[in-house]
């Protein structure tokens, strides 16, 4: 009866509920102070809650754990990664710039632009194509993987004289600007007159720190590697914080890419994903990401004394004659001297073959990874390197393949390099053989030939390019594909009446002798 009292209205007799004043005429609900204890205490112990969690959130410190100790059960955890870059920071732009070719510069690398021109010239590489057009205002490359041409289906009008609109994103490749697209709706033909006159005057476009709609860079802390992204305001956060440390204005840092480089030391908290069971890390606050050359506070970087092995010669690096099946899977770090290299079929890698006086193994570099090295043209016969990775098993053979860029070092070359094959007839010059010594019997052998360049013949589609050289001996070709005579710092000096000192594997093409260079150390410039 009593509760009965506490839900219907002792005026009108109509049900209340909850509310202590009917709703209705207005008259006093009389409740239990049980229920109204409950009421206002229920409030107050979620506020007091809430209050205790904020403190919790500032005072306990987010734990600092190993790459290679994230597991998909940890998927949404907070933690903190210390490390090093292993590639540039990047960032991206939100929408696309209308612009002139003109207007294209250094200045709005990786900036998306929409602009227009005629097709001048059409030149196919390896794996894709290249649209030269222009607008009057400048030139500019639009490049496209065939992957991607294949998907157009006007493809076969993309030649010289159409004019054509294209939306992507600004790069540069070897010192040259280019426009690489993502998708084929990004470039359609368009009417000549679309394409408007040069104006009197080019105005430069600016990159303002808010078109940046995220940030990304890549950590390893010895044990593997992880993706670190931001997005919109705490990107730019990040960005104007990290101008501020380096006492430049933002407009600076985003001109002259100055934004953290491969190799910068970096400690960074967010909160985890993990997807396929690759990990990558979400920051949602600028103050979490600290970029410093001193982080010896911080936990050790890398694998722990108990995870090293046992036979390392010195500290944190393994001999390679300890190397065993054993092995497989584990985290190592090596060094050795380059005794060859092989260069995988269209040069999709290759495998450098290293020694350290206690045995040999091969370090696989695949050619994404390749093309990131800094001082790749030094991974040569003969160069001393330090490589980590993981050690794997090919066909009962180990070998280390690293994740990272940063896995390599170049340590400096060595003179004690096993020395190449040499062919029967003796070099008139100590290691160089002279090239009317070169037969038949020759094939398969490697040696080192100094001659002039006599005559260069392209290859159909400039896939690669012959170029005969004489030493007054006799003559020979050196057979160069593309992707290798791209990697030559001084390919533009190959050219008739240049002297040049080449290695490579002696091979036969229709009866003709040719050497084979296998990287871009092999093709030397002689002055």
């Amino acid at each position: 009866m009593e509760k009965d009292q506490e839900v219907i209205c002792p005026s009108c007799g109509r049900f209340v509920g909850i509310h202590e004043k009917c709703p209705y005429c207005g008259a006093a609900v009389k409740k239990r102070m049980t229920v109204r204890f409950f009421r206002y205490g229920a409030v107050v112990v979620a506020v007091v809650g809430l209050i205790l969690l904020y403190f919790a959130v500032r005072i306990i410190e987010i734990p600092t754990i190993k790459v290679k100790d994230i597991t998909e059960t940890m998927n949404w955890a907070y933690i903190r990664i210390c490390g090093t870059l292993t590639r540039d920071a990047t960032y991206f732009i939100a929408g696309a710039e209308e612009a002139r070719i003109g207007q294209i510069s250094e200045a709005i690398i990786k900036q998306k632009v929409k602009t227009k021109g005629t097709i001048i010239n059409v030149r196919t590489f390896p794996g894709g194509r290249s649209l030269k057009i222009d607008d009057g205002t400048g030139t500019v490359n639009v490049v496209m993987w065939d992957s991607l041409y294949n998907m157009i289906p006007y493809r076969q009008s993309l030649r010289e004289g159409t004019p054509i609109s294209v939306e992507g994103v600004v790069k540069t490749y070897r010192g040259q600007l280019q426009i690489g697209l993502g998708s084929p709706t990004e470039i359609k033909i368009i009417s000549v007159s679309e394409i408007e006159p040069p104006p009197a005057q080019i105005t430069p476009l600016a990159l303002g720190i808010e078109k940046i709609n995220s940030l990304y860079f890549r950590v390893s802390d010895g044990t593997g590697d992880i993706q670190i992204r931001s997005w919109g305001k705490t990107a730019q956060g990040l960005i104007r914080g990290y101008a501020e440390s380096l006492g430049i204005t933002v407009e600076e840092l985003l001109r002259t890419n100055r934004l953290p480089k491969m190799g910068d030391r970096v400690e960074v908290a967010g909160q985890l994903q993990v997807m396929a069971g690759r990990p990558s890390m979400t920051v949602q606050m600028p103050e979490r990401v600290k970029f410093t050359s001193d982080l010896a506070a911080a936990p050790v970087i890398g694998p722990s004394p108990a995870e090293a092995a046992p036979t390392a010669p010195a500290a944190g690096v393994t001999s390679i004659g300890s190397i065993t099946q054993a092995s497989v899977g584990q985290w190592a770090t090596l060094k050795g001297t380059i005794t060859s290299v092989r260069v995988f079929k269209e040069a999709k890698g290759r495998t450098l073959k290293i020694s350290d006086g206690t045995g040999t193994i091969d370090v696989v570099i695949w050619k994404n990874l390749y093309d990131q090295i800094p001082q790749r043209a030094s991974l040569v016969q003969g160069t001393k390197i330090q490589v980590s990775g993981e050690i794997a098993s090919y066909k009962g053979r180990p070998q280390i393949k690293p994740r990272s860029s940063g896995d390599i070092q170049i340590l400096g070359a060595v003179p004690a390099v096993p020395a190449a094959p040499t062919v029967p007839t003796a070099a008139p010059v100590a290691g160089v053989t002279s090239i009317g010594s070169i037969t038949q019997a020759s094939v398969g052998q490697r040696a080192t030939l100094k001659g002039t360049i006599t005559s260069v013949y392209v290859f159909k589609e400039a896939t690669g390019r012959s170029i005969k050289i004489s030493d007054g001996t006799g003559s020979i070709d050196v057979l160069i594909w593309r992707d290798l005579y791209d990697e030559i710092p001084q390919r533009a000096s190959l050219i008739q009446g240049t002297k040049i000192q080449v290695s490579g594997e002696i091979a036969s093409h229709k009866g003709r002798l040719q050497i084979k260079p296998r990287d871009p150390g092999d093709v030397q410039i002689v002055r």
